[in-house]
């Protein structure tokens, strides 16, 4: 995408990563999404009343073949930001 920065690209990414497990694996009925900016951060909030994960998947750890946590987390971190996630894990 020409003329997007990277740090503009891994929002739209991860926004669109989010809302893809959440129609998928969430049963979510209800999704926030709050935004919080300022000159040096922006921070995203994003609550839901879906199901939860399995205490692996909350643990960072994954399951094998899926990236959502983790491929989040990533790209946050390569541009100096980190993703956290609270909540109920379903097992």
């Amino acid at each position: 995408m020409v003329g997007i920065r990277p740090e503009k690209l891994t929002l739209i990414l991860t926004l669109v990563s989010v809302f893809g497990l959440l129609s998928r694996h969430a049963e979510a009925s209800r999704i926030e999404l709050e935004i919080h900016y300022g000159e040096r951060q922006l921070r995203l909030r994003i609550r839901d009343d879906g199901k939860g994960m399995e205490s692996q998947v909350v643990d960072g750890a994954g399951r094998p073949g899926h990236w959502g946590l983790r491929g989040m987390r990533e790209r946050a971190k390569v541009i100096g930001g980190n993703l956290e996630q609270q909540g109920g894990s379903r097992d």
